[in-house]
């Protein structure tokens, strides 16, 4: 057995199967690395959402807050966050010096809203201006929210644009029932949801459609009662997590789409998804063998989660490793909200009834 294969232990052969203390050290060392090397050049890019990533993996193992392994400095982090402030547009860049964009805006709220500090950094002025970027990325041709300037428009851009409008709790202009509409044009027959109108049904579509769908039903004040917090009628909801059911290959883990291999992201986002369909005892999947190949990808030597096992570890799949696991109610790993991937604390705060 190589090295690299002896550091991914399964569930069963592991005395205590989560290895906190070195996912502790994966993850202060990534946040530490220097700002003039190579690595963090390269990596800029997702700075923002690989901070995000990490204040949600030490949440669920319970060492965000902890007075003893301090790996996340509180106001450091927060100063990080504004200083990715797009100040020409008004939303968030994923690094220093970046355009805005709908992701890193809203991983910027969702850090400062963890850290219970948006009103301190971002005055009521400055919060409506990001309000008022999120809303001008609407088209109004067909309702749909784009990334940024430049015209992106996915599945993704929607949830990012209206979980970000939920959290800053602020009056919106925001088109509701066009942005329902166009997630509309992306179901498809299988009761999964592409990416785009006509698109391939896809997991984390699924769960951005579902999460979307979910968000503006907490924007829309005025709206009708509905018979879902999607939206969506119970027969549509049973046909999506009929889809998301069928994500489960041999291995235990799950896949995006049919025909292609697993990883451990999707147990993320489907089980994220198929908590919003209603779906939260995941009766619908086989879950101790999904959390023996989560635990499975899990580097146990130098901490991290990978895509699979064997492959090399990542913040991105160290975050939904254990917000996976958090929701199948394993190892003590503490659980997110499905609709927002935020601590319950903070959407309870927020006046929503978080969902289990």
């Amino acid at each position: 057995m190589s090295s690299q294969d002896a550091a991914f232990i399964p569930a069963h052969d592991c005395e205590d199967p989560i290895a906190t203390d070195a996912h502790a050290r994966f993850i202060r060392q990534l946040y530490h690395v220097e700002r003039d090397s190579l690595e963090y050049q390269l990596t800029s890019h997702l700075r923002l959402h690989a901070i995000y990533w990490a204040v949600i993996s030490l949440y669920c193992l319970d060492l965000l807050d902890s007075p003893t392994q301090i790996i996340l400095p509180r106001q450091q982090v927060i100063d990080e966050v504004l200083l990715c402030r797009d100040h020409t547009q008004g939303g968030f860049g994923a690094a220093p010096g970046h355009d805005a964009h709908i992701v890193p805006t809203l991983h910027a709220i969702q850090i400062l809203q963890i850290y219970n500090a948006l009103d301190d950094a971002l005055p009521s002025a400055e919060q409506d201006r990001v309000v008022s970027y999120i809303c001008s990325l609407q088209d109004p041709a067909d309702g749909a929210i784009k990334g940024d300037i430049w015209g992106e428009k996915e599945m993704r851009l929607n949830y990012a644009a209206t979980q970000a409008l939920v959290l800053l709790q602020r009056s919106h202009t925001l088109d509701i029932p066009a942005v329902r509409a166009w997630v509309a044009q992306c179901r498809n027959i299988d009761g999964g949801y592409g990416g785009v109108p006509q698109g391939e049904s896809h997991g984390a579509h699924c769960f951005t459609a579902l999460g979307t769908l979910t968000m503006i039903t907490l924007l829309d004040n005025n709206a009708h009662p509905r018979a879902t917090p999607t939206g969506l009628s119970h027969t549509e909801q049973y046909a999506t997590a009929a889809w998301l059911s069928q994500r489960q290959t041999p291995s235990g883990g799950l896949n995006g789409r049919p025909q292609k291999l697993e990883d451990v992201c999707y147990s993320w986002w489907v089980i994220a998804a198929l908590a919003m369909t209603g779906r939260n005892n995941v009766s619908w999947i086989d879950g101790h063998a999904l959390t023996h190949f989560i635990l499975a990808a899990q580097d146990t030597q130098d901490g991290g989660f990978a895509d699979r096992p064997g492959d090399e570890p990542d913040i991105n799949h160290t975050c939904f490793a254990l917000a996976g696991l958090g929701l199948l109610g394993k190892h003590k790993i503490r659980s997110v909200d499905p609709r927002f991937c935020m601590p319950k604390e903070v959407i309870t705060r927020l006046g929503h009834e978080h969902v289990h």
